[in-house]
């Protein structure tokens, strides 16, 4: 995991610490409607990602207005803007997350492979709208 999130620091130029919460985030996030996926098969293959997940998040969103649009909103669509109020409080901006989220999925794919995580991609369309907006 080590690895993983320094990469992903380096990259982007953000503390290890920010990009270690950004990452919790993503894979919570990913896991909770990652169901017939391959989702498994990427935290096996990343080391500590299976702890991570199982550490709670620092921050329920700084940002009220991501509760405040997910309760109205429901379902995946609130849990994705939780996730992003999630990476605010973790201590990146709006251009860093978008950022942030396609290095994420580009690291993900050198370690678990395309196939893997596409399966995941295809399965959380929230996500899809992170991708995009990179």
């Amino acid at each position: 995991m080590d690895q993983f999130i320094e990469s992903l620091s380096a990259r982007l130029n953000v503390a290890p610490d920010t990009a270690r919460e950004a990452v919790k985030v993503l894979l919570q996030f990913a896991q909770k409607y990652a169901a017939g996926t391959n989702f498994e098969t990427l935290i096996a293959q990343i080391p500590g990602a299976a702890e991570l997940l199982g550490e709670p998040v620092k921050s329920e969103g700084a940002n009220p207005l991501g509760g405040l649009l997910g309760s109205f909103l429901g379902g995946q669509t609130a849990d994705a803007a939780k996730a992003f109020a999630n990476l605010q409080a973790a201590g990146l901006s709006t251009p860093q997350i978008t950022a942030f989220v396609q290095a994420f999925v580009e690291k993900a794919r050198e370690v678990a492979g395309s196939e893997v995580i596409d399966g995941v991609i295809a399965k959380i369309p929230a996500l899809q709208t992170f991708l995009k907006a990179a």
